[in-house]
């Protein structure tokens, strides 16, 4: 079930600021996390819509949204990442998360401000449902200072985000000479003044203070510095670039940091990443996010700190090897792979708490493990689905839609199968005594099939109704009209462009359908520019059984029947014959192989329409001698494991799911970047990847496996994980269960 979260970054208006850049990666970081049940919706500034990639759903900060609440739509989860927002949720039983970066404004006001602002910040902790601080100091101040209550809170240290291997090249501002570094907004209480008077002090080096002059004390800051005559020394070249930021971390001498207030300090740890000596003050969360690998200055007084520098500067010196990597190693305690993970557990945890407390028991699902036959209550209703299917013939798309509703049967849904008369699945149904349909899904729309699904739907008292092909989609969509009651889900497994006329449009927007699954990202990536509410797209991979190939050893099958000694490489496909398979370059593919001596023997398994395509393609390339049809083979199992390699030459492709069979099978994959492949085959860790059409790339990759041992072993196993991991028929049974039981909950609840 997909919980709706909006995450408030707001204050990427600010980018360079501290809070900017926590906003810039912590989106970054949680937008790369497919983490279900979870969607989620970022409220950002016009200009960054799409910036965490469009899967994701973006809210535009507005002043409507900011003092009428109201205009947002209910979410599931709120999170307010930091403290400053003036937004909120418009529902005020929306579970929500606070964090809290720093009470600055205890040091940096007085009197009745700082009561206003203590006052302010209560009443967002008490609109919440959990705190979380990023230090233990912040976390210490707010206990002294603010009434948690029983409120649950949690400390989880910021990450930190920078390529340290990165070849950059010298900033032009920056003249010849050893420097040191300091970074950050130009504001008071960073006191980057006091580096002034040290400077004075400290002949032989340049220094450079990065960070938006647009501030009084910025203004002051420069006038100080040309009071000191020190302008070729203390250079302030204001926002810099993330590249010219990487230069001056990795050549830099030290890195300099007095500020007097933090709530975390992220630049210290940003230093430390490139292993260099960290000189700054012990004032606030300093001590505690630079341990004992920073040096501190107790004192402001510039001699104090002049010696403090070369004390310890000589000592890092002696030292250096051992202690930069001290450095480096402490600095990686802070990094967003851990505290994502713990930003997620306290969303669950939020959900879970604001269920029991509502009386909800709609659990969340463990998809990490095994998925049990349990994932329906006893006390819970049955769900009543209809499942649509328009095609005559059998290949992958049908064999998902038997997988599915298998699965889903057997966790406790109830199914019903409207098909096509004389179709392969209607005898499929018939085999297994399915509750099925057989209709006429006569194109190009069949009104009275239309009118049919709708009886049905009224009839059997049918809660989803899930579409799985397009003109099923466009039968179940027509039967609105004839007064279907039923929430539509749609599936949609192939990467072709939607056409651009009105009723596409009517039809993928219409009201009605709750959710648009889609198998793979590349899927959903075409669709996003035709929905209108991208929330209701959402990506499940297709799995398959791989209960079949657990006796995947090879039995030589291939070998036997067509006499072949084992010296020859085995090199197939198991697709359907059809276009966008591309057998034209898996047949340039052999040639190119063969060409270069190498003894194979290539196969075409399957049927379809462009048997008699590749068969003039074989004939006029002369690969009679290389290339063999083997027809439609119901033994895959004892076929697969005898391939050396599976090769896949799609120019387009939804999924490719045969490619999964072959992972369970052992068989190392090259393939191409078509459509969702690519979500599969991780090129160099599941298997090999070369451009669409690229024959000699594919030919070479191949080549390539057969002469690496090492590699071979490791795509076999990385890609038997991954199958396991992410891609079984329960997985996918498991979370399009979540689906149905999100939009029905959802219907109850309005």
């Amino acid at each position: 079930m997909s919980i709706h979260t909006l995450i408030d970054l707001s204050k990427l208006k600010t980018l360079y600021s501290g809070l900017g850049q926590f906003s810039l990666y912590f989106g970054r970081h949680i937008s790369g996390r497919q983490y279900n049940p979870f969607f989620w919706n970022f409220l950002i500034p016009s200009d960054y819509v799409d910036m965490f990639g469009t899967e994701w759903n973006y809210v535009n900060i507005s002043l409507k949204g900011r003092y009428f609440p109201e205009m947002f739509k209910k979410y599931d989860l709120w999170h307010s990442i930091h403290q400053d927002s003036p937004y909120y949720p418009s529902h005020k039983n929306t579970p929500s998360i606070l964090t809290i970066h720093d009470l600055n404004f205890l040091e940096e006001k007085q009197g009745f401000k700082v009561r206003r602002s203590l006052g302010s910040l209560q009443e967002k902790v008490n609109r919440s449902s959990y705190i979380t601080f990023i230090s233990n100091y912040t976390a210490k101040l707010a206990n002294d200072h603010l009434d948690l209550g029983c409120k649950p809170w949690k400390v989880i240290y910021n990450g930190v985000d920078i390529d340290t291997g990165s070849n950059v090249n010298k900033p032009a501002f920056l003249p010849d000479g050893q420097f040191l570094f300091t970074l950050g907004m130009v504001l008071k209480k960073k006191n980057f003044h006091v580096l002034v008077d040290f400077m004075e002090h400290l002949p032989g080096y340049n220094l450079v203070i990065a960070g938006d002059k647009n501030s009084d004390y910025a203004r002051f800051l420069q006038r100080k510095i040309f009071r000191k005559k020190l302008p070729d020394r203390i250079l302030m070249p204001g926002i810099i670039s993330e590249t010219e930021k990487v230069y001056l971390f990795k050549h830099c001498e030290a890195f300099l940091f007095p500020s007097l207030i933090e709530g975390f300090g992220l630049p210290v740890i940003e230093a430390m990443r490139f292993g260099k000596p960290v000189f700054c003050s012990r004032q606030s969360s300093l001590p505690e996010v630079g341990g004992d690998h920073a040096f501190y200055w107790d004192s402001f007084d510039p001699e104090d700190m002049k010696r403090i520098f070369k004390d310890q500067m000589e000592y890092f010196r002696i030292n250096r090897v051992q202690l930069s990597e001290k450095n480096k190693k402490h600095s990686w305690k802070f990094k967003w792979e851990e505290s994502i993970p713990q930003y997620l557990k306290v969303y669950e945890e939020v959900i879970q708490n604001h269920r029991k407390m509502n009386r909800i028991h709609i659990p969340l699902p463990d998809l990490s493990g095994p998925v049990s036959g349990d994932l329906i209550e006893k006390n819970e209703k049955p769900i009543r689905v209809l499942h649509l299917s328009s095609e005559k013939s059998w290949r992958g798309g049908e064999q998902q839609i038997a997988y599915l509703i298998d699965e889903l049967k057997k966790i406790g849904v109830e199914n019903f199968i409207a098909c096509r008369k004389r179709s392969s699945f209607e005898n499929y149904c018939r085999e297994r005594a399915w509750d099925h349909f057989a209709l006429n899904f006569s194109p190009p729309f069949d009104i009275f099939t239309a009118l049919q699904i709708s009886r049905i739907c009224l009839k059997n008292r049918i809660d989803i109704l899930h579409m799985h092909t397009s003109y099923g989609h466009t039968l179940g969509m027509l039967s609105t009209l004839f007064g279907n009651k039923a929430q539509f889900v749609l599936s949609r497994r192939v990467d072709n462009p939607i056409r651009n006329n009105w009723f596409t449009t009517w039809k993928y927007n219409h009201r009605r359908i709750k959710r648009i699954i889609t198998v793979s990202g590349a899927i959903r990536e075409i669709l996003k520019g035709k929905i209108a509410d991208r929330s209701k797209i959402q990506t499940i991979h297709s799995g398959i059984d791989t209960s079949r190939f657990k006796n995947r050893e090879s039995g030589n099958y291939l070998r036997e029947r067509y006499h072949l000694d084992e010296s020859i490489l085995l090199v197939g496909n198991t697709s359907a014959l059809s276009d966008h398979k591309d057998y034209p370059t898996f047949l340039k593919v052999a040639g190119y192989l063969t060409g270069k001596g190498i003894n194979a023997k290539f196969f075409v398994i399957g049927t379809g329409e462009m048997k008699e395509t590749i068969l003039k393609i074989i004939q006029q390339e002369h690969l009679e001698d290389h290339v063999i049809i083997t027809g439609f083979l119901n033994n895959l199992e004892s076929v697969l494991p005898d391939l050396d390699i599976f090769l896949m030459s799609s120019k387009t492709e939804g999924l490719g799911t045969s490619i999964l069979d072959a992972f369970a099978c052992g068989v190392p994959v090259v393939a191409t970047r078509a459509g969702g492949i690519p979500e599969m085959v991780i090129h160099e860790e599941t298997g090999l990847l070369s451009p669409v059409s690229d024959y000699q790339d594919l030919g070479e990759n191949i080549i390539r496996l057969t002469g690496d041992t090492g590699l071979r072993k490791r795509l076999i196993r990385n890609a038997r994980e991954m199958v396991m991991e992410n891609f079984t028929k329960e997985k996918t049974a498991a979370r399009t269960l979540e689906v149905y039981r999100e939009i029905i909950f959802a219907d109850h609840e309005s």
